[in-house]
């Protein structure tokens, strides 16, 4: 769920603020093949035979801190797969005692302070997505200094190049929220260099082959690509990983394909995923599933909203899963349904950044030919997007400012997307004209409007137009904007 502007705030004021333990050397590090192989059965989410070897190897390696690192990882994933606050619960004690013991590794060794940044990386995570603010600034804290600490071990090894990287291109990137808190203790951030480190750690052989990190390093590479760049051009196949077997990185390969434009391949990606026998479906995959064939105007897209709706545990997207189910039902002329799915969705309290997407939908609707446009461009169908959109009928039926407004900026969007650069500028410019406050479609038009201006050689105008995004504000998906638009800065300056 998104944070406040206060609570977003006082996160990154305690984030940078709060002391850290220090790590005393305790126990060894060995990756044996008993226990590669349990790391294996966590990645491909076979969770329940994995806490049964876990209690096996217990008692055979209770020195050896790589099994407390895997059991770590076994509960973040035990906890975030069902997405819902009783699994974190429940693992919580556990998850906190083997991080203490990784913690308590040797001290002098790179990989004690680089698995208790990733723990800690991740326990913060799990707290802002279940628990409290405060704790999950206090472990994003420690995760720093932990990295810190390996840093002025061996500042070269790949991994820690890989996470000073990582920290490089998320504080570079921060929305403007966060900057005073940022600028306050002297950690401007690059994403420019972030990326380099990055980019220059993944390639080599050393960090590819160790055993402790590099799926979830690849994993979060990929998160933060996703992002940040329009041009998400590394996979995590490229380097090795298994998106056949691990099916929380096919979830991620899904979105990278996405994101470069490859809507077709995602979706035989997503639809290859059930048919594995003894491979777990990541929970998402039937919602990505159903929007993915939704934006294709597909009328099997319903059966995966509703089983995804139907055998999903957690709170999370449920208003949105329901949004599209009412999309769904407009589009196809299923009105009695559609009242119905309406009337769930508008019922349903907002769990995620996905629900508030919804909320705003649900609060603020458009007219369903531009619903039918943004599914559309969605799904990389540009040509047909832009046939509804030249329809006379389509632009009568654009009464209030609000349709007005979202029917040029969706126009912008397909032009821009189809390299029409100068009819998109106008189309964005009569969009902003009609935007009267902040929102997500007067932000994007901002966004792309200056990436035009940018190619034009025209810097002061771009400039403007991408600080323009950052006064806009809302939910994460506006941080996205933002940090698009803090990158593209950076590339200006």
């Amino acid at each position: 769920m998104g944070l406040s502007i206060v609570h977003r705030s006082i996160f990154l004021c305690t984030f940078f603020s709060c002391a850290s333990l220090l790590i005393e050397g305790q126990g060894r590090w060995e990756a044996s093949d008993e226990l590669v192989g349990l790391h294996q059965e966590i990645l491909e989410l076979k969770l329940v035979s994995a806490s049964k070897e876990l209690e096996a190897l217990s008692s055979k390696e209770e020195g050896n801190l790589y099994l407390s690192l895997l059991g770590a990882r076994w509960a973040f994933f035990s906890a975030y797969i069902p997405d819902h606050q009783g699994a974190y619960t429940e693992h919580t004690a556990f998850f906190d005692h083997q991080l203490e013991r990784v913690r308590n590794g040797p001290s002098d060794e790179v990989v004690t302070h680089m698995a208790a940044s990733e723990l800690h990386l991740i326990k913060a995570f799990l707290e802002l997505k279940y628990g409290s603010s405060w704790e999950m600034a206090l472990h994003g804290y420690r995760s720093w200094k932990a990295l810190n600490r390996a840093v002025q071990i061996d500042p070269q090894h790949p991994m820690v190049l890989f996470g000073l990287g990582i920290f490089e291109m998320t504080v570079g990137s921060l929305p403007e929220n966060y900057r005073f808190f940022v600028r306050l203790i002297g950690l401007n951030g690059s994403v420019a260099k972030g990326k380099q480190l990055v980019e220059e750690a993944i390639e080599d052989e050393h960090l590819r082959e160790d055993p402790f990190f590099f799926p979830e390093y690849a994993y979060m590479s990929c998160m933060i690509r996703y992002q940040l760049f329009e041009d998400s051009r590394v996979l995590l196949s490229d380097y090795g990983v298994s998106v056949q077997e691990s099916p929380f990185f096919t979830y991620m390969q899904v979105l990278q394909l996405q994101q470069r434009g490859a809507h077709q391949k995602a979706l035989e990606l997503l639809l290859d995923q059930p048919k594995k026998k003894g491979t777990a479906v990541y929970p998402l995959m039937d919602l990505v599933t159903g929007k993915a064939l939704l934006n294709k105007q597909d009328p099997t897209a319903s059966d995966h909203f509703y089983r995804y709706l139907n055998r999903y545990k957690g709170d999370n997207h449920k208003k949105a899963a329901f949004r599209y189910l009412y999309w769904h039902c407009a589009l196809a002329d299923l009105s009695a349904t559609g009242v119905e799915v309406l009337k769930q969705a508008r019922s349903l309290p907002v769990r995620s950044d996905m629900d508030q997407q919804a909320e705003e939908d649900l609060n603020k609707p458009i007219a369903l030919p531009l619903v039918r446009v943004g599914l559309l461009y969605d799904g990389g169908y540009d040509e047909q997007a832009l046939s509804i959109l030249d329809d006379p009928g389509t632009r009568a039926a654009m009464r209030s400012p609000s349709d007005r407004m979202a029917y040029h900026q969706r126009r912008g969007l397909v032009e821009f997307r189809m390299g029409r650069m100068q009819a998109a500028k106008g189309s964005f410019d009569k969009a902003l004209a009609l935007c009267t406050g902040k929102s997500y479609g007067c932000a994007q038009s901002w966004l792309f409007s200056g990436r035009i201006f940018a190619a034009e050689g025209n810097e002061k105008e771009a400039k403007r137009r991408f600080k323009k995004v950052l006064e806009q504000d809302g939910f994460a998906y506006f941080e996205s904007l933002q940090q698009k638009a803090r990158t593209r800065l950076e590339a200006l300056n």
